[in-house]
């Protein structure tokens, strides 16, 4: 194969490339249905993943989790001044949302420039 200047990256383009792109979920087996025949699967974490987030779920219905020891404390005195120190107040006329109108890249739709 003739050399190339750049470097060559390629998916399922064989050794002769500079380097290679695989997607994880093919070389960790995380997906079950189709393999590319270009990747190799090096794990199969599908079933891994899978009981650890049904895990995960039953202990948050069972609500064993999140335990205190999986939670963040703060000290009374430390609330009581960071509540003193917010402005709690209503407004008369809260913004609505609704009424902004929001185009591509967070600028509004109807910017003058």
């Amino acid at each position: 194969m003739p050399s190339m200047k750049i470097p060559v990256i390629g998916i399922g383009a064989g050794p002769d490339t500079d380097g290679q792109v695989l997607v994880y979920h093919d070389l960790l087996g995380i997906f079950d249905g189709f393999k590319p025949k270009f990747a190799k699967r090096w794990a199969d974490v599908r079933t891994t993943m899978i009981d650890a987030v049904g895990a995960y779920a039953a202990g948050v219905r069972r609500q064993d989790f999140p335990a205190p020891e999986h939670c963040y404390a703060i000290k009374p005195a430390e609330l009581q001044q960071f509540i003193e120190g917010q402005d709690l107040t209503i407004p008369a006329q809260a913004p609505s949302f609704a009424e902004q109108p929001v185009g591509v890249g967070g600028h509004t739709a109807n910017a003058q420039p």
